[in-house]
């Protein structure tokens, strides 16, 4: 985000201002540090489309063009600003879990341990010390892992910590479970309303009124269904499952059953309880005729 921020200020800000500022102190709005209207930056697309005759000949519509996506930059970077706090520590320290980071030593001097980090996220932080001097200890090997190149060139982050937990010993045990794992949490924690937002709407469209009794293993099933067709850029019409999904698909995934014994006739039991229903409401007689 920072960087992202940062990049979209160069395209209508002073370089001097931004060099000599802090990003969380510097003024979208600030009208004395705007670059001149000819060198605000709208991508080499538009600069090229503005080298049509048509354009060239008519600088005042290429100067209302300008002035009006300035003001739109403007108005994106004050919106970030109001969302975001540039001082945020943890905002700050979220860069160590980048690829090029986490698996270097030149690159993560600062931090040879994680622990001041998982202080930062309480809520995924073990409670157990065991488990976080794991962490630590994995955190801190890490560096010494030869990590093939095409896992350190991987652009998402939450594949690339997956990955990181499928390394294993010669004798099979994961090398970098638990590092994997908390790192996995972090990244899953929701960063904004929005995200939340999201969420909820996906599972009321769901959780239909016929369908009201999923239960939530199910549920998540069906989101992550959803987000799988969804990071393939196809519809559930058009998506193929892969072998590996069509093996994951066996009686001992798709039907858990409790241990324990169980009493006899407890399936019927089960059939016929009706706790938990919705009481029944017969239909008027409109609503029949309104069927035919």
């Amino acid at each position: 985000m920072c960087q992202g921020y940062r990049e979209l200020l160069q395209s209508f800000m002073k370089p001097n201002y931004l060099s000599r500022t802090d990003l969380s102190a510097v003024d979208p709005c600030k009208q004395d540090e705007y670059t001149p209207l000819a060198n605000v930056y709208l991508g080499v697309g538009v600069m090229d489309q503005l080298k049509h005759p048509a354009l060239v000949n008519d600088p005042a519509k290429v100067e209302t063009l300008k002035r009006s996506c300035r003001g739109y930059l403007v108005e994106l970077c004050r919106g970030i600003k109001q969302r975001y706090d540039f001082d945020d520590p943890l905002l700050k320290a979220l860069p160590v879990l980048k690829a090029s980071t986490s698996t270097s030593f030149t690159a993560r001097s600062f931090s040879n341990s994680l622990l001041p980090f998982m202080d930062l996220v309480p809520r995924a932080k073990p409670a157990d010390v065991d488990t976080v001097q794991r962490i630590d200890d994995q955190w801190r090997a890490l560096p010494y892992e030869d990590i093939p190149q095409d896992m350190l060139d991987e652009e998402l982050l939450d594949v690339f910590w997956a990955r990181i937990g499928k390394i294993t010993h010669p004798e099979g045990t994961p090398n970098f479970k638990d590092l994997s794992d908390f790192v996995l949490d972090v990244l899953s924690l929701p960063h904004s309303n929005a995200d939340v937002k999201r969420i909820f709407s996906k599972i009321t469209l769901i959780r239909t009124k016929l369908r009201n009794k999923l239960v939530s293993h199910t549920v998540e099933g069906l989101c992550l269904a959803s987000q799988c067709v969804k990071l393939n850029g196809k519809c559930c019409c058009e998506f193929e499952p892969s072998q590996e999904m069509y093996k994951a698909m066996s009686s001992s995934t798709l039907y858990q059953r409790e241990k324990g014994p169980q009493p006899q006739n407890a399936g019927i039991d089960a059939l016929m309880s009706t706790e938990g229903d919705e009481p029944y409401e017969e239909e008027p007689d409109d609503f029949w005729f309104g069927m035919l």
